[in-house]
């Protein structure tokens, strides 16, 4: 009785992750969400607004420290955890780099 207990808690958790990680089609129907649709989670995220956020006109977000976003950030939102692979997907998505200083980068769409 115990094991068969276990085996419901595992496979209601791994439904809540699987829940959590992907994007509602259609209501039987889940799938991963894309690159657009991670950033604007991340983008988002109240947890994130002193790594990253919007600018106040709303075109365009602001990368305010890379170490850090590159630390905890991309990887818990994105497969690659380089921010040189981060930059050329937002490139391959339309996005063009508006400003950048040492530890700061603002792009728009």
């Amino acid at each position: 009785i115990a094991s068969s207990r276990m085996l419901r808690r595992r496979r209601t958790r791994r439904m809540q992750c699987q829940r959590n990680s992907t994007v509602a089609t259609a209501p039987s129907r889940r799938r991963k969400p894309n690159f657009a649709e991670k950033l604007h989670l991340v983008l988002s995220n109240q947890e994130c607004r002193r790594v990253v956020a919007w600018l106040p006109s709303g075109q365009s977000f602001c990368i305010f420290d890379q170490e850090e976003f590159v630390k905890r950030t991309l990887p818990k939102y994105f497969r690659q955890a380089k921010f040189e692979s981060f930059s050329r997907r937002l490139k391959r998505w339309g996005f063009q780099k508006a400003y950048t200083e040492s530890s700061q980068a603002i792009y728009s769409h």
